[in-house]
């Protein structure tokens, strides 16, 4: 008896079961399909021949399912909980058995699955988490009021909270609630609404809160309160970044539109970039330094500088010319390739304010009569110098420093620039490049992958440009413009702290939160020039999904523009494919084949198509700039 026998006694029995009993072969093809799978997900079963198993998984359980799919083609028996679709979108919480079903001759066996709804299992455990006892170890505050607006129930977080702040629950518990808190709980009690997101300030506090009213059980409403002080700290943080790389590009810009390959006097255009890294000191001074070191190596490898500092409204050069040997520097400073980011309190480093600032060179502490902390980067290209900070108005941190550095690539990439080429077009392309390093410098990816990601768009490009739909759209002006753009497409990642981009694990919401607006502070970053249009386009919208579920805007289908839309199946094609920290690479074949499963939905389908049709020439790309 072969095994579509089997099917049959099995069909026999199970075809008006309630329980949810589907057949497939090993490709994943639907072979029979029971009365309560359609109860369960939806589709009559001539319709899900149509469909393979695959498609009744949900996206996020995805590739751990395709991972057990295998184990049961090598015949292992499981069972696991994961996340179904049904036809109408909704998402099931089911449970799974799966096995084998072989035949005597051990020819053509097939793989079964029992599927149970655990949806309603679900709901009811998280009523029951509801309506019972709150777990005391729960981070966030959490207080049970009555009807009557009288408290019954506050969590050790609360009690915590009061205690560390020498407050009395019951004489305190307003202050840290919002203004209208009372009166939010009236109009919710008795009701199935639900109030998110009310925030309210108490000392250097920042908290959120929701209101959750449970009806019947005393028509009591649940207030959960989340301390939101790191994250906004974290969002302001992100914002003084971007605003201070907004600058550097800017410098980059003007300097660029009157750009003179002659040659310059050193001296002036150090001024003129020490200017720019300071300005703006009135608008965001509790920023900013109070003074900049900025020095460039010389013929004899001494570094020579000035220091420059806001007097009367005005940027101004407040020391001679210095000259100092690299050595003298090496405390807080190394200018080599090997040197790293460094920043510092006077207090990380001494008992007193005093023996810090004798721990200076002589040729800058006698500009600054008092140093009470610092960041610096080397720079480096062409040639190597010194960028050294001094006196930010509040403690320096990783932030101070992060910036520092970017700053210092942003000086040395234009010094290259300036000894490198002789046409603006050429010092246009080679921007771009230096750009795209300023956000590699930040991010643990390697040059190779800039070079790979470029070249994959430009293949995909190339293919799209066969077809009637696109030939009017992709001539070769637009293929050599996305192959320049697509290395930027993570250029806003310089706006986000190195404690998110370098995490090796998975971020928690807050860091996924913020690492998300990389894409609005690339945008905006290269907004302007119309040179960048296209390298702008493909940073704010290369992680839209075709299906509408992507960031940062929500985007859907032709809605997205093609350059991004090319851009995105280049930069998943790579990310999949190499080596990260937080996983081993995927094969090709593994890697097109889930491109191939999320055609229509994370990718547009027509540039799935192309990637297919390429594939030889993305594998060839590969072992050309292997990492």
């Amino acid at each position: 008896m072969d095994c579509i026998e089997t099917l049959n006694i099995y069909e026999k029995f199970t075809r008006d079961s309630l329980e949810a009993l589907l057949f497939c072969d090993f490709d994943a093809h639907v072979l029979m399909w029971n009365q309560g799978c359609h109860y369960l997900f939806g589709y009559s079963e001539e319709e899900i021949k149509n469909y393979s198993v695959f498609s009744l998984i949900d996206k996020e359980d995805f590739e751990n399912f395709v991972f057990l799919f295998e184990l049961l083609k090598k015949g292992r028996g499981l069972s696991f909980e994961t996340r179904g679709v049904s036809k109408s979108g909704a998402i099931l919480n089911i449970e799974v058995t799966a096995g084998q079903v072989k035949n005597d001759d051990n020819d053509s066996p097939v793989i079964y699955f029992i599927f149970r709804d655990l949806s309603k299992r679900k709901q009811m455990e998280k009523r029951l988490k509801q309506l019972a006892m709150y777990p005391e170890n729960n981070p966030d505050f959490l207080m049970e009021w009555n009807r009557f607006l009288g408290i019954t129930y506050v969590n050790s977080s609360v009690k915590d909270f009061f205690a560390n702040n020498n407050m009395d629950i019951n004489a305190d518990l307003e202050k840290v609630l919002p203004d209208e808190f009372q009166n939010h709980m009236r109009r919710l009690v008795g009701t199935d609404r639900k109030l998110e997101g009310v925030e309210n300030n108490f000392d250097d506090y920042i908290f959120t809160y929701t209101f959750v009213p449970f009806k019947g059980d005393g028509d009591k409403v649940l207030i959960i309160g989340k301390d939101i002080t790191a994250r906004k700290t974290l969002e302001e943080e992100i914002d003084s970044a971007y605003g201070r790389t907004r600058h550097v590009l800017d410098f980059i810009e003007s300097t660029l539109q009157e750009f003179r390959f002659i040659d310059l006097d050193e001296e002036i255009d150090l001024i003129s970039v020490t200017h720019q890294v300071i300005r703006d000191l009135t608008d965001q001074a509790s920023l900013y330094p109070t003074h900049i070191f900025v020095a460039m190596e010389n013929e004899e490898r001494l570094l020579e500088g000035f220091i420059v500092a806001k007097r009367h409204g005005m940027h101004r050069v407040v020391s001679d010319k210095i000259v100092i040997h690299p050595r003298n520097l090496s405390s807080i400073i190394v200018v080599s390739e090997s040197g790293e980011l460094k920043f510092a309190n006077w207090y990380d480093l001494c008992s007193n304010i005093e023996d810090f600032q004798n721990s200076f060179p002589e040729e800058l502490s006698r500009y600054l009569p008092e140093i009470r902390n610092f960041a610096s980067y080397r720079i480096t290209g062409e040639k190597k110098g010194a960028l050294i900070a001094f006196n930010y108005p509040k403690d320096v941190n990783i932030y101070d420093g992060e910036t520092v550095k970017g700053l210092s690539v942003a000086v040395g990439a234009l010094f290259s620039i300036q000894s490198q080429f002789k046409g603006k077009e050429e010092a246009q392309f080679t921007l771009l490049v230096k750009m795209a390093e300023l956000a590699e410098k930040r991010d643990r990816e390697t040059g190779e992958h800039l070079k790979r990601m470029r070249n994959y768009a430009r293949l995909v490009a190339s293919q799209l440009s066969t077809l009637p739909k696109y030939k009017d759209t992709i001539d070769r002006e637009y293929i050599r413009k996305i192959y320049n753009s697509a290395p930027l497409h993570d250029i806003g990642k310089v706006g986000i702290p190195d404690a998110i981009l370098q995490k090796p694990g998975k971020l928690n919401d807050i860091e996924y939160e913020a690492m998300q607006k990389h894409t609005v502070i690339g945008g905006n970053i290269l907004e302007g020039p119309k040179f960048l249009e296209m390298s702008k386009i493909v940073a704010y919208y290369h992680h839209e999904k075709f299906d509408g579920s992507g960031y940062p805007f929500g985007l859907a289908g032709e809605d997205i523009p093609l350059c991004a839309r090319i851009a995105a199946i280049a930069d998943v094609y790579d990310a999949m494919t190499s080596k990260r920290v937080y996983k081993e690479a995927f094969s090709h074949e593994r890697t097109r084949k889930l491109i191939s499963i999320c055609s229509g939905g994370h990718f547009d389908p027509d540039i799935v198509n192309a990637f297919l049709a390429r594939e030889k020439d993305f594998l060839r790309v590969k072992g050309m700039y292997h990492d």
